[in-house]
């Protein structure tokens, strides 16, 4: 099944329960290309109510780390985010997710897309 949004091509989608204080392993392949990504999922007090993504590189993998999800509403990102590169095309994620009791329900959804040469 092929799907496209906003001339993205998703390449693979996840919908995980991560229990608090363990991580996730995601592998899928892009063409010739094997990602692989490791996420992580904390909650900093001092931010309380800050929800943050980021997105780190590391040997052979990525590091996604989610930072204080919401218990109330889901969050969701506004826009894609950027989180690898390989020759002519760019991977974005686009995510929501929350926390319901101590595990960290979120939903993947990567996409390829092509850059142009401007």
């Amino acid at each position: 099944m092929k799907v496209s949004i906003g001339g993205r091509k998703r390449i693979a989608n996840f919908s995980l329960a991560i229990p608090k204080d363990e991580d996730a392993w995601i592998e899928f392949n892009s063409g010739d290309w094997e990602l692989k990504f490791n996420l992580l999922i904390n909650h900093e007090s001092d931010l309380e109510g800050v929800t943050r993504v980021s997105c780190e590189g590391a040997q052979d993998h990525a590091k996604l780390v989610f930072k204080n999800l919401p218990t109330v509403s889901p969050m969701a990102f506004s826009s894609p985010l950027e989180v690898a590169f390989e020759l002519g095309s760019t991977i974005v994620l686009l995510a929501h997710g929350q926390m319901v009791d101590n595990v960290a329900l979120l939903n993947l959804d990567f996409f390829s897309v092509e850059r142009r040469n401007d």
